[in-house]
């Protein structure tokens, strides 16, 4: 396998679960740790935990797949969009995570 995919896969898992972790304790403590693309705070009781695990578990799954398959037939400088994707999902998550910890840090 491809060192820099794998470092950079780990690094998205990394931060998947810390999203999914933040995402559960937001839920428990009845905090609003998800947005919806109105960027409006869902209320903790609208969230489904099949939600959840679909964003968490199902969705890194897939995008795992698809880049590795797509980097298996690609050589060369065509290699960087996929790169890139993977290191845009990473900043994407690091907002994600930063999102969710300043709402689980919110007093009410």
């Amino acid at each position: 396998m491809n060192r820099k995919l794998l470092i950079l896969f780990s690094i998205f898992l990394m931060l998947n679960t810390m999203d999914t972790v933040t995402t559960y304790i937001g839920l428990t403590s009845r905090k609003a740790t998800e947005i919806n693309s109105l960027h409006e705070n869902l209320n903790s009781e609208g969230i489904p935990v099949q939600f959840v695990l679909i964003k968490n578990v199902v969705l890194p799954s897939i995008l795992y797949i698809l880049v590795h398959s797509c980097l298996e037939r690609v050589t060369g400088n065509h290699r960087i969009p996929y790169y890139a994707i993977l290191v845009a999902v990473i900043v994407y998550y690091c907002f994600v995570v930063g999102n969710n910890l300043v709402v689980l840090g919110e007093k009410n």
